[in-house]
């Protein structure tokens, strides 16, 4: 991935996993600046290897266990809720968008809003395996750091 490390969101909480760690171990202080660094920056890279097969393996067993819910599960009141709300967008999505970019623009803002809770509900599991990925993998390099 092109771009800037130091903006970078992953970068910047390992920066700052890194620094709350130097607060609970005295040694960490007496590491330079560019040591830090790379530190960081390698543990970002080696945990968005790691998140991508994550991911991966995420979806599919979100796809399954939608699957599953479908399947076996029609009278759960939650599944009832969430597979009525996703129906719910339909009608945004393939009604009239409008003719104009202002009145697309507005509707793709729409659908947004409306389909937040299930980006929610789907994503915050997975950005927590990621941050837990990101704390496990900057804990071994600092780990291999001190010990070089």
């Amino acid at each position: 991935m092109k771009g800037h490390k130091r903006k970078d969101y992953l970068y910047r909480y390992l920066l700052y996993r890194f620094e709350k760690e130097t607060c609970k171990n005295s040694a960490l202080e007496r590491i330079n600046q560019e040591a830090k660094e790379r530190i960081c920056r390698q543990a970002t890279k080696t945990t968005r290897r790691i998140s991508v097969f994550v991911g991966l393996v995420y979806l599919i067993l979100f796809c399954l266990i939608i699957i599953w819910l479908n399947a076996n599960c029609s009278q759960n009141p939650f599944f009832l809720w969430y597979q009525g709300y996703i129906e719910s967008l339909f009608p945004l999505i393939n009604g009239d968008w409008g003719s104009s970019w202002i009145e697309k623009k507005g509707t793709i803002l729409w659908i947004a809003i409306k389909a937040f809770p299930i980006f929610v509900l789907n994503g915050i599991p997975f950005l927590l395996l990621v941050l837990l990925i990101a704390n496990r993998t900057l804990k071994k390099k600092i780990k291999a750091e001190c010990i070089n």
